[in-house]
């Protein structure tokens, strides 16, 4: 082998030794600060980007608060502008587009009838009115009574009406049979040039006294009208001071339901 073709050799290998030492680890570094760059570039557009893009959010909010209400610039019929950024973290910005109200537009077309829904629950059946109740009586002295000692229940012997035979000719009492208002009315006649004085009782306690006093002769009625319930007993009573009373139709006793009281329940 000549000298010039060894020298051509070694030259060819310290050019191969000059690259593998040199060359490379250039390379690599450099790769590896071009990615450090790029990254730290990426990460600053990033900052940059959230940083302007709180900016333009308070801008925008300082600037439409000051022009329109800000209460309707973010309500749900405003309209909004959206820009997106695909490179970035913060990918979105909201942009409010809001003008002022239009006009009502005209009723769209009626839609097709609907399907026929279920039947709904049936109600509570009406209760049937209840039967009207009635009651009434009226009966008559057929002769002269008194004088007497002490005071006297009075019996009314001549019945003419007693509708539901609710009045009781033996003790001359009238039992109520239903809870109502009731009209009660006694008409009393005392004896020539006496007198004749009577209670109208309510379960034994004096209601109402009418009295009588001829001169020569007198005739009182006296009408009243009372809340009873079931069961209460009415009837007249005479006064020992005053027990001169004529019969003969005179004097009487009678009574009826004016309206009963009906329970809503």
């Amino acid at each position: 082998m000549n000298f010039s073709k060894k020298k051509y050799i070694l030259l060819e290998k310290l050019y191969l030794v000059a690259i593998i030492t040199f060359y490379f680890p250039i390379v690599s570094s450099w790769e590896h600060y071009s990615g450090i760059k790029k990254e730290s570039a990426k990460q600053a557009n990033n900052r940059n980007f959230a940083e302007n893009h709180e900016k333009i959010v308070y801008d925008e909010k300082a600037y439409f608060s000051n022009t329109i209400n800000a209460r309707s610039l973010y309500s749900n019929d405003a309209c909004h502008l959206n820009i997106e950024c695909s490179k970035h973290d913060a990918t979105q910005l909201r942009l409010p587009i809001h003008g002022p109200k239009g006009d009502q537009g005209p009723p769209g077309i009626m839609g097709p009838k609907g399907e026929k829904g279920e039947p709904g629950i049936a109600g509570i059946p009406a209760r049937e009115p209840p039967a009207p109740n009635f009651s009434a009586f009226f009966a008559s002295l057929t002769k002269n009574i008194g004088p007497f000692k002490q005071d006297q229940d009075l019996i009314f012997t001549y019945v003419i009406t007693n509708f539901g035979n609710h009045y009781n000719s033996n003790s001359g009492v009238y039992t109520v049979p239903f809870n109502g208002v009731y009209q009660f009315f006694a008409t009393i006649s005392a004896t020539g040039r006496q007198k004749a004085g009577v209670n109208i009782m309510k379960n034994g306690v004096s209601i109402l006294i009418v009295w009588s006093e001829s001169e020569p002769w007198s005739t009182t009625t006296q009408p009243i009208i009372l809340h009873c319930n079931q069961g209460d007993r009415i009837y007249l009573r005479i006064q020992a001071r005053a027990s001169h009373l004529h019969g003969y139709l005179y004097s009487s006793f009678g009574g009826s339901l004016l309206f009963e009281e009906i329970s809503p329940f």
